[in-house]
C-alpha cells in the first residue's frame, strides 16, 4: 500500500515468525544447547557446566524464556554461595546465551524477551581470592592427610599430579591423550585455540610420580587417566570439588581449591627455587 517492496524471504519470515507467546514459551535449555553447537566461543565445558547446574536447580529440563525472572536467577545465584567462582562464571555464561536470544528474538518493534533482566540482576563478581598459593607447611599438612573416601583420596591424588606436572590444570588432566612412559604432553585447554603451537606442553614425569600414573591408567588408550566413571568432566569436577571442601572443612583451612596446587607450583619454583620468572 505504501510502495513498499518486499522479498519472498521476508514475507514468508513475517508469516512464520513466532508470537511474543510463543518465544516466551521456548525452553532456554534448547535454545542454549542449539546456540552452544553452532557457537565457535571457548569453555564450551564452562557453559554446558552452568546449564547442568541450572537444571539441577530448577530440577527440569524444561525452563521457558517466560519463566526468567529476576526471583529465579537470585535463588539460582543462592544456590551457588558456597563456591564463588561457579556462582560468578556460572551466571555469566547464563546471562550470555539469554542476551543472545535476545538479540535473536528481538527487533526495534517487537520486544519479547526482556532486555533489562541482567540490568536489575547484577551478575556477582567474583572476588579475588586473598591467598592463592599454599605455603610449603600447608601443602605437607594436606598431603600427609588421609582421606576416607574414594573422592577425597582422588582428589588428592590430582593435587599431587598437579603439582608435580607444572601445575596441570585439572581439565587438562581429565582431557589428555598423550603419556609415553616419560613425558606427558597435552594441548592446554584454555589457550590452544589462540596460539599456533596450539598450546602444547610436554612435561618430563618424576619417578615418584609414575605409580599414579599406573593407578589411574586409562585401559583403551584414548586418554591418560581414567578418573573412575564420571558421566563428562563437569561432574568430575563438582566431585573433586566437594571433596576439597570437605578436606578444608577437616584441616580447618578458609579456603581450599584445586587452582591453589597450580599456584603453589609457581610460588615455589620462583621464591624458593630461583627460577626466573618468565620459564615459571
Amino acid at each position: 500500500n505504501y510502495g513498499l517492496t518486499l522479498t519472498a524471504e521476508q514475507i514468508i519470515n513475517h508469516i512464520f515468525k513466532p508470537t511474543k507467546n510463543e518465544i516466551r514459551k521456548k525452553n532456554f535449555f534448547t535454545f542454549a544447547e542449539d546456540w552452544l553447537e553452532a557457537s565457535s566461543i571457548k569453555g564450551k565445558d564452562n557453559y554446558r557446566c552452568a546449564l547442568n547446574s541450572l537444571k539441577k536447580y530448577c530440577n527440569s529440563t524444561y525452563l521457558p524464556f517466560g519463566d526468567m525472572n529476576v526471583q529465579l536467577l537470585i535463588g539460582f545465584s543462592n544456590s551457588l554461595k558456597d563456591t564463588k567462582r561457579a556462582q560468578s562464571c556460572y551466571l555469566a555464561a547464563i546471562r550470555h546465551i539469554y542476551n543472545q536470544a535476545a538479540l535473536q528474538f528481538n527487533t526495534d518493534d517487537d520486544i519479547a524477551l526482556s532486555p533489562y533482566l541482567f540490568v536489575r540482576f547484577k551478575v556477582p563478581k567474583q572476588k579475588p581470592a586473598g591467598q592463592r598459593a599454599l605455603s610449603i607447611e600447608q601443602l605437607r599438612e594436606f598431603f600427609s592427610h588421609e582421606p576416607t573416601t574414594i573422592n577425597g583420596v582422588l582428589a588428592k591424588d590430582c593435587a599431587l599430579l598437579s603439582l608435580c606436572l607444572c601445575g596441570t590444570n585439572l581439565i587438562d588432566l581429565y582431557n589428555a591423550t598423550d603419556y609415553d612412559g616419560v613425558y606427558f604432553k597435552y594441548e592446554r585447554t584454555k589457550t590452544k585455540d589462540a596460539r599456533d603451537d596450539h598450546a602444547h606442553i610436554e612435561i618430563a614425569v618424576d619417578e615418584r610420580i609414575k605409580p599414579l600414573f599406573g593407578k589411574y591408567r586409562c585401559k583403551d588408550g584414548s586418554k591418560v587417566f581414567r578418573f573412575g566413571k564420571y558421566a563428562g568432566y563437569e561432574s568430575f569436577y563438582q566431585s573433586i570439588s566437594v571433596a576439597l571442601r570437605r578436606i578444608r572443612e577437616y584441616l580447618g583451612w578458609e579456603t581450599l581449591q584445586f587452582y591453589q596446587f597450580r599456584h603453589s607450583m609457581a610460588t615455589i619454583a620462583r621464591n624458593e627455587l630461583g627460577i626466573d620468572k618468565a620459564t615459571v
